[in-house]
């Protein structure tokens, strides 16, 4: 027997031992009308349930263990709900119609005329349809129907989008401010006229007056709601927001790298608005895996990610003019400022932002981000900033603890050491082990 039969036998055999795992606690499997049948009977038993859901009910009754959530379920894909499964937990709303589902030791009982699970029962996933959702572009305009259907389609209960967009419509009701916070509640509607909540800005940001005073909100402003957009139970909203009678731009950075080659990281305000800007600031950090090394960051915008030398293309015209002018006396920048065509200070800001980029951990604000846009060449309506990690393979890896020193390159565990001829060993950094 070939090496490959073995490993697909051993793989079969596992998956039949998990299967009958599963099953074994379901010794009566029934069909979700044969368990309607049973709770009208006033059956007490115990059973396992299995069939597809057609449709879902959001309870929120949130702890910090579960969420709640109720199905209703059918013999067939398309067949008629006969049978409930009522709050059931630690499911993280990942159930959706269409999928088929088995629950396990479920007792059962009439609620009204609805037959339904008790309690004391688990649900397994067996298949899911999952779920398609077309994202429309960050800092998208929406009507409040749209993104009400939007934020109804996500796939988890209460969990916001990754991108902001722009609400606008009617405020058909507003709550009041809180003047400590500074925040307000706001319910929008397409038409003016209409009195139906259709989306919610909940503890949306007011903004400020040119005398430092909250303009709040009115009953019949078209106003903009800007944020993530997320859902409470079945109401769609963005919470933590901004509103204002006028468009609030948003802004978002964003970070990424080669991931066999490092990791990276964001973290503070790197989701802002024009109104926030001042006081945003964020961090990015990379770190290199062992046999590489960080060499600075770029723009990832029309990046190539095909083209192996693309990232080292587009960091070297900025490597070029660092490494050129990182050493110059202030009479020798003068000059070279003079030569392109430039201010002193334009030069001297200009080499902040190289030296800033040739750091694995930089932090950033939103003044920055007018010099990467400049340096980048960058539309002025620009709103993701795309910063990419760009690491290499060490260079001079023999060079351990600042000294060169004979030794010789081993890969172990797919990670690169240096062994030197006595014996020691170091990890691609330096680092003895």
């Amino acid at each position: 027997m070939t090496a490959m039969k073995k490993i697909s036998l051993l793989f079969m055999t596992a998956c039949m031992l998990c299967a009958m795992q599963a099953y074994a606690q379901c010794e009566t499997v029934i069909t979700p009308s044969e368990a309607a049948a049973k709770a009208q009977a006033g059956d007490k038993g115990t059973y396992c349930i299995e069939g597809y859901v057609v449709s879902t009910v959001d309870i929120y009754c949130k702890t910090n263990a579960y969420e709640n959530q109720s199905f209703m379920m059918a013999d067939q894909p398309d067949g008629k709900p006969v049978f409930e499964a009522w709050r059931v937990v630690g499911v993280d709303h990942t159930i959706a119609a269409g999928s088929f589902v088995r629950i396990v030791d479920a007792t059962f009982r009439m609620y009204g005329d609805v037959a339904e699970t008790y309690a004391g029962f688990t649900v397994q996933l067996i298949s899911e349809v999952p779920a398609v959702i077309n994202m429309p572009e960050y800092g998208t305009e929406l009507w409040p129907s749209e993104a009400a259907e939007l934020s109804l389609s996500l796939p988890y209960h209460d969990k916001p989008t990754e991108e902001v967009f722009i609400v606008s419509g009617y405020a058909n009701a507003v709550g009041t401010l809180d003047t400590k916070r500074g925040v307000q509640n706001v319910f929008v509607n397409d038409n003016a006229d209409s009195s139906a909540y259709v989306f919610q800005g909940w503890e949306c940001h007011v903004l400020k007056d040119s005398e430092g005073e909250y303009m709040p909100i009115q009953q019949g402003d078209y106003v903009y709601i800007t944020g993530r957009l997320s859902r409470y139970n079945k109401n769609p909203q963005i919470k933590g927001g901004y509103v204002a009678t006028f468009a609030v731009e948003p802004y978002l950075a964003r970070v990424s790298g080669d991931p066999y080659k490092g990791t990276v990281a964001i973290s503070g305000t790197y989701e802002f608005t024009s109104v926030n800007a001042d006081t945003a600031m964020f961090t990015i950090a990379a770190t290199p895996d062992p046999g590489y090394e960080f060499v600075t960051w770029i723009d990832a915008t029309k990046l190539d990610l095909s083209d192996p030398d693309a990232e080292m293309e587009k960091a070297q015209p900025a490597l070029t003019i660092y490494n050129e002018v990182k050493d110059m006396k202030e009479d020798e920048l003068r000059a070279f400022a003079e030569k392109e065509g430039l201010e002193y200070r334009e030069l001297m800001a200009l080499l902040s932002m190289l030296d800033k980029m040739m750091q694995p951990t930089m932090v950033f604000d939103y003044e920055d981000l007018v010099f990467w846009r400049l340096i980048n060449d960058l539309q002025e309506d620009t709103h993701v900033f795309p910063f990419r990690a760009v690491f290499r393979e060490t260079q001079g890896v023999e060079k351990v603890q600042g000294n060169q020193v004979p030794g010789t390159k081993v890969l172990r565990e797919g990670k690169l050491y240096i062994v030197r001829p006595d014996g020691k060993t170091y990890n691609a950094t330096g680092v003895a082990l």
